[in-house]
């Protein structure tokens, strides 16, 4: 079991709100999502170097309440991405990791389940790859859009500082 801020593969969506969340935060989020009740929230936080009262649970959850707008604009405009990117980089190490064990395995039965999940993991990838080349041509598009319009905007500043700079 990793020690209070390491983190696991279970905490690898979490890892989105690192900069949004503490520690604390984000075990007491963990335990809400499961829907622990307190007596086993309350076991649970321990064992994660978090002991506290029911009060103070609940406290944390509503400073987490208070956090969500702030929390929603940063997944809209960066949380996507960085989700979308941690999923089609774990479809990739599984991927990679399935390719190991079917080398170094030695019964054709356990070769087959193996391709077999291989084959499985291909439609999700699939989707991502899309998803990756929706994205890449949206931000070309936003960056011709900006290249438009960015060298009015840069002759209009460079006009303006040297109109600044004369005595």
């Amino acid at each position: 079991m990793p020690t209070k801020g390491q983190s696991t593969a279970k905490d690898s969506i979490f890892s989105a709100y690192d900069n949004l969340l503490n520690d604390k935060e984000r075990t007491c989020l963990k335990s809400k999502i499961q829907q622990f009740s307190w007596a086993r929230a309350k076991v649970y936080l321990e064992t994660h170097g978090y002991p506290m009262t029911e009060g103070h649970y609940y406290r944390v959850l509503r400073a987490i309440k208070k956090k969500t707008q702030g929390r929603l604009y940063w997944f809209a405009f960066q949380g996507l991405e960085t989700l979308h990117l941690d999923t089609l980089d774990t479809l990739m190490v599984v991927e990679s990791e399935l390719w190991e064990n079917y080398w170094r395995e030695d019964d054709p039965y356990k070769k087959a389940m193996i391709l077999d999940k291989i084959v499985q993991l291909q439609p999700w990838k699939s989707t991502y790859s899309e998803k990756t080349q929706d994205v890449q041509e949206k931000q070309l598009h936003s960056r011709k859009l900006a290249m438009e319009v960015a060298p009015d905007s840069v002759s209009a500043m460079q006009t303006f500082t040297k109109k600044a700079r004369k005595p």
